[in-house]
């Protein structure tokens, strides 16, 4: 999954580069934790935040087996939307 955001000169970018750490930018990040961790579907999954001089990118990223359904990776989409960051 990737995004289009505003530049790096934002007032929000600070909050969005903390919020990124803590959804997929870490180890131990929200995503990290759900879809390895708790889940098992995932041998790493994480986010990265790419703010330029005019303008940045939001994506996710992470491989699973063929023997995980896709409807299982609706929790994820379900981490992005109930993150602080993306209210």
């Amino acid at each position: 999954m990737v995004g289009h955001l505003f530049k790096a000169s934002d007032p929000d970018a600070v909050r969005c580069g903390v919020a990124n750490m803590t959804l997929g930018g870490l180890f131990t990040s929200r995503l990290m934790t759900n879809l390895r961790e708790t889940h098992g579907y995932s041998y790493g999954v994480y986010s990265r935040l790419s703010l330029m001089r005019n303008g940045g990118t939001f994506s996710a990223s992470g491989g699973s087996s063929p023997k995980i359904p896709s409807t299982r990776w609706a929790s994820t989409r379900r981490s992005w939307t109930s993150s602080p960051a993306a209210r």
